[in-house]
């Protein structure tokens, strides 16, 4: 067995002058193999779960090598592949299960590390007082609480996922959010410690937790048959690469890499690629912790190549059909009345839609190409279209500037403005009703400021996001509504929705989307229906632009006139 890890900074704490609070640990000897990975919270209340996070290795670390030691084999050996909730998740759902003498040395293994890591912060807080740093940087009343180690666990909260196996078993256990993604003989993937749907949006159980002990999940085997292949990774990357199975191709280049070159290849394509990821991606830290058998995974290869393969062929396929419903929706407003403000939208979004989809087909071809390259050799033969390549209708539109006063470039989202230096266009209106400082304010300098926020294609298309008003700043990008809620109205569950931003203490915003459902998924509310609208945003847009937050509602807040008041649902949400 060999292994492999690497932790990074993520973007926003970069951005932050913020350390990295994620940990990652691995090794191999004779006696195990073994791949931590911790998620320090961040945030004003946990200002030391980088330290947390180094602590929770530690402590695992000394209890897993201790646990090994003294454990008798034989509640493991024969064992078949078996998953374990967490109780407080068993008890939620009325399905408790009598725990097995595996199931009673896996808890007290659990207790122990709980114990040990409390015991490392505790001396760590003695030993290290409060700094001048934190005393202005942290509320007083989390100060007062660390001076009078109150909740002493919270300052240092974080997450833990670890991965143990000896020669003749192996183990997983798991508190907290990321993911874990392991792949058997045959090439095939799994995640094989269960999910905990507490742990979605801004929220996570965690080794802070005063009941953590009852919400570890777990999976133990003692058939012999290791994972040829396992990896630990952090919701970091999990939430920048959306799909679970985007993950999984990702995990697979690092496989390739680490059988067809070599480790240190490896390592550097993940200090590369990591901090880019998070850039595009998630902004958060990112961690990655990988256990693998060489051998194993070098004979198994192509069913790795295989599985590439046909992934991105289910994707072509999604695509071809999204495809065909774009062009009979295009064809459909060319019959109808161009005219009308409500056929020409629909009409304009389809082709934009279109020439997206022409161009992700395109990714897609190629990629397909190159995995049919790599697994058939000399029996290749490329991808041959059915649909085909289309072009889209482009026209021309006027300019924009951006929130610091520059013309914007192709791409790049604006204020669109009009330019009345040398005459007012016919039917723009004069002045606000006796508002005379709202008229300042839209139009001076011989500009008139639309409000609406637009970017511009390189073809001189333009392209609404949203109102100025209305625009999210997350982590750096500026998110329109517009363009998310257009996304989610895609989907059979939602009749209406809203987009706005809610503060956020890392990212200074997140999008939350509050949904009205339709009568079909009225009492279907909940983690599993949160999660489905989430992935189907970063499916239809770019996946930063997902809902973090979602409340559903009987009905949204509107004008006499219909509009929807956003506004309101800011001021219930600060």
């Amino acid at each position: 067995m060999k292994h492999i890890h690497y932790s990074c900074q993520g973007d926003s704490h970069v951005i932050a002058n913020k350390v990295c609070q994620d940990a990652s640990f691995s090794d191999v000897s004779d006696s195990m193999a073994i791949a931590i990975v911790c998620d320090g919270h961040g945030g004003e209340r946990y200002f030391r779960s980088d330290i947390g996070a180094q602590k929770a290795i530690e402590a695992t670390k000394e209890c897993i090598s201790s646990f090994i030691r003294e454990i008798d084999e034989s509640l493991f050996i024969g064992k078949e592949f078996t998953q374990k909730q967490a109780i407080t998740s068993e008890a939620k759902t009325k399905t408790l299960t009598k725990d097995t003498e595996t199931d009673k040395a896996l808890r007290q293994l659990f207790s122990s590390i709980i114990y040990r890591w409390r015991e490392k912060i505790v001396q760590h807080s003695i030993e290290n007082p409060l700094t001048d740093e934190e005393k202005n940087k942290v509320l007083l009343q989390y100060q007062n609480d660390f001076t009078r180690n109150i909740g002493i666990e919270k300052t240092y909260g974080c997450t833990l996922m670890c991965y143990v196996a000896t020669k003749s078993y192996w183990f997983a256990f798991h508190i907290g959010d990321g993911k874990c993604i392991a792949y058997d003989i045959e090439g095939n993937w799994y995640e094989p410690i269960p999910w905990d749907d507490r742990c979605f949006l801004n929220k996570t159980t965690s080794l802070c937790d005063s009941i953590a002990l009852d919400e570890f999940r777990y999976c133990y085997s003692g058939t012999g048959q290791l994972p040829i292949a396992i990896f630990l990774g952090s919701d970091g990357i999990d939430d920048s690469f959306g799909a679970t199975e985007n993950t999984v191709n990702f995990y697979i280049q690092v496989l390739k890499l680490l059988v067809d070159k070599s480790e240190e290849t490896a390592y550097k394509s993940l200090t590369e690629t990591l901090p880019q990821l998070s850039k595009i991606g998630s902004k958060d830290d990112m961690s990655v912790s990988c256990v693998y058998d060489e051998e194993l995974v070098r004979s198994n290869i192509k069913h790795f190549i295989d599985w590439q393969r046909n992934n991105v062929g289910e994707n072509i396929t999604i695509l071809n059909n999204r495809i065909i419903k774009l062009q009979e929706t295009i064809n459909a407003a060319k019959s109808g009345n161009l005219n009308d403000k409500k056929v020409m939208i629909e009409f304009q979004y389809a082709q934009k839609d279109l020439e997206q989809a022409f161009k992700e087909k395109k990714v897609l071809s190629e990629k397909w190409n190159h995995f049919s390259k790599e697994l058939l050799e000399d029996n290749y033969l490329p991808y041959k279209d059915e649909i085909g390549f289309g072009d889209v209708l482009r026209e021309n539109s006027p300019k924009e500037l951006t929130h610091d006063g520059r013309s914007a470039e192709d791409g790049e989202q604006g204020q669109i403005v009009i330019r009345t230096d040398r005459g007012k266009p016919l039917g723009l209106f004069k002045e606000y009703y006796r508002a005379s400082e709202l008229t300042e304010d839209a139009w001076h300098d011989g500009i008139y400021y639309t409000g609406d926020v637009a970017w511009r294609d390189e073809d001189g298309y333009f392209w609404f996001v949203g109102r100025a008003d209305d625009v999210i700043k997350s982590s750096g990008y500026r998110i329109g509504p517009f363009e998310v809620e257009s996304a989610l109205m895609t989907h059979p569950a939602v009749v209406e929705c809203a987009i706005t931003g809610v503060p956020d203490e890392i990212r200074g915003q997140v999008v939350k989307a509050t949904i009205v459902l339709s009568k079909t998924f009225k009492g279907k509310e909940g983690p599993e229906l949160v999660k489905e609208l989430q992935d189907h945003v970063k499916r239809v847009t770019a996946p930063y632009k997902y809902p973090r937050v979602i409340e559903f509602v009987e009905e949204l807040p509107k004008t006499i006139s219909g509009k929807i008041r956003r506004v309101e649902i800011r001021e219930k949400d600060k």
